[in-house]
């Protein structure tokens, strides 16, 4: 029967996998920052509760080809893995197949050992990741004019996709503008779920100098995680003064994307 959860691994969800394995969880005592060093004696079944950003790495010795790890992460900070050469798993450097980079901070990652004794990232497959979580950024013109309040921005992944959420409330505008034809966020999204190539682009309504009456703007997502607004599709510059960015307008008071990590 192991032998043939080894070789079907992949054909299983983490929940039935881990159930024909006889496993239960590991609820973990609160940790803080730090490392956790998994070996083939602990239980493939771990639930992080973390204080702080922590790193867990992945067992070699004794591991099998098929062995299946369910590491979830209740906490709310960040649990990053490793490989035991102590490599980052990224969505780069990952066996085939797998979903991406499986860092985590309010979900789970299912990792799956694709050799015997793994010691590599690419030794392990991302079978599976789910993962919810938030940042706060400010705006501003290209670094120039004055800095907006910052807002909340939400994120919900499902192994390959992710949404992301810009909680409007109110209108995210700056009390001196700048011409500049880009005004983006001052902080960047977490690196696991940034865009691989290409750009996601959404319309949004956006105010220039305090008119919003049929103001059409866009509003994308680049490679290094920022979130940039322009003031129509051609890019033209904002104007150098107050009451510039986005407003809620009447489509709501959030803006959302959704898009693919590979």
């Amino acid at each position: 029967m192991t032998n043939l959860v080894r070789q079907e691994a992949a054909e299983y969800t983490a929940d039935q996998l881990l159930s024909l394995m006889g496993q239960r969880a590991n609820v973990r005592a609160a940790e803080g920052a730090g490392t956790t060093t998994l070996s083939s004696a602990d239980n493939k079944w771990q639930i992080f509760n973390l204080s702080a950003a922590r790193t867990a790495v992945l067992p070699s010795a004794n591991i099998k080809s098929g062995d299946t790890y369910r590491i979830e992460n209740r906490g709310g900070f960040v649990l990053s893995f490793q490989s035991s050469d102590l490599t980052a798993l990224t969505a780069a450097n990952t066996g085939s197949g797998g979903v991406g980079d499986p860092t985590i901070s309010r979900g789970y990652a299912t990792l799956v050992a694709l050799q015997d004794i793994p010691t590599a990232a690419s030794h392990w497959k991302v079978s599976e990741v789910t993962d919810e979580g938030s940042w706060s950024t400010t705006f501003t013109f290209n670094s120039a004019g004055s800095t907006t309040t910052a807002k909340t921005i939400q994120y919900f992944r499902n192994n390959r996709f992710v949404t992301v959420v810009l909680l409007l409330g109110t209108n995210i505008e700056t009390t001196s503008g700048a011409a500049s034809t880009r005004f983006s966020a001052n902080t960047s999204m977490p690196i696991q779920i940034r865009p691989p190539t290409t750009n996601p682009i959404m319309f949004c309504m956006i105010t220039n100098a305090g008119v919003t009456s049929n103001s059409v703007g866009c509003l994308g997502i680049d490679t290094a995680g920022i979130i940039t607004a322009k003031r129509d599709p051609t890019g033209s510059a904002w104007s150098a003064t107050s009451l510039c960015g986005l407003t809620s307008g009447t489509l709501g008071n959030d803006l959302q994307f959704t898009y693919c990590l590979q």
